[in-house]
């Protein structure tokens, strides 16, 4: 009985420190192997990009309507999350990671491909006037960064907006919105989740300013389309002979 008194005594004294938890201490083994397990994760996610070509449904539930491809995206890579953070949350899942930035600025180019193709000229006609556009002159706030292309050429771009297509345009606009709003709520799943040695390397500030960009462009190609169906009657405007007109 006094040697058990005395462990118990000194078993009380002794400062106990806390067991490093076992989760994921097995699974962390496989993590060079877990290779064919991302590569599946990826092809899922291009299946689902390859879907989004064609697919211009549209969810309109939320505060904005956007494209359900987007969403659908999103809940397969929240699921896709889940999957993996059971097994491991070390060099694995950062790979995974790695998989979502790639997937979601392949995302951003399925909905710049939305927009209806632009013509390259060297002036643009209005109200009668032709006037040249050098788009290297303009500011980047109007439409954000201007496109390499067209800066080093100096050419307008001139986008003809099929009737209807407008709705289209305004859809890829939010469905962006929507994206970069989700790819910063994602990055802060994502490094809650990661071990802790791999945290500060969670940055997804790429793509959601990849999703900016396209939204710019967005508004550039609505303000050129609608700027070319005005354009005959703004002519008819110029043609007419105002001075003889009585007021």
């Amino acid at each position: 009985d006094d040697s058990f008194a005395a462990a118990r005594d000194i078993m009380n004294e002794k400062e106990i420190k806390p067991v490093s938890p076992l989760l994921g201490v097995a699974s962390s083994v496989f993590d060079p192997y877990m290779g064919p397990y991302i590569k599946l994760e990826e092809q899922n996610m291009d299946e689902q990009l390859n879907e989004s070509r064609a697919d211009d449904a549209v969810d309109t539930r939320g505060e904005l309507p956007v494209f359900t491809s987007s969403t659908a995206l999103f809940v397969y890579i929240k699921n896709s999350i889940t999957r993996c953070t059971v097994l491991t949350q070390g060099k694995t899942f950062f790979a995974l990671y790695m998989a979502f930035k790639d997937t979601l600025r392949k995302y951003a180019s399925v909905l710049e491909d939305k927009f209806p193709q632009a013509l390259n000229i060297t002036g643009a006609a209005i109200g009668g006037i032709n006037i040249n556009v050098n788009v290297a002159s303009l500011p980047s706030s109007f439409g954000g960064r201007v496109d390499s292309r067209d800066s080093s050429s100096g050419v307008a771009r001139v986008v003809n907006i099929p009737p209807g297509e407008e709705v289209t345009v305004c859809h890829v606009i939010d469905t962006c919105e929507y994206c970069a709003d989700t790819v910063e709520a994602l990055e802060d799943l994502i490094r809650d989740k990661i071990h802790e040695k791999l945290k500060e390397k969670i940055d997804m500030s790429e793509e959601q300013e990849t999703f900016h960009d396209v939204t710019a462009k967005g508004i550039r190609v609505l303000v050129s389309g609608l700027e070319q169906r005005i354009e005959p009657a703004l002519k008819e405007i110029s043609k007419k002979d105002w001075g003889s007109l009585d007021v």
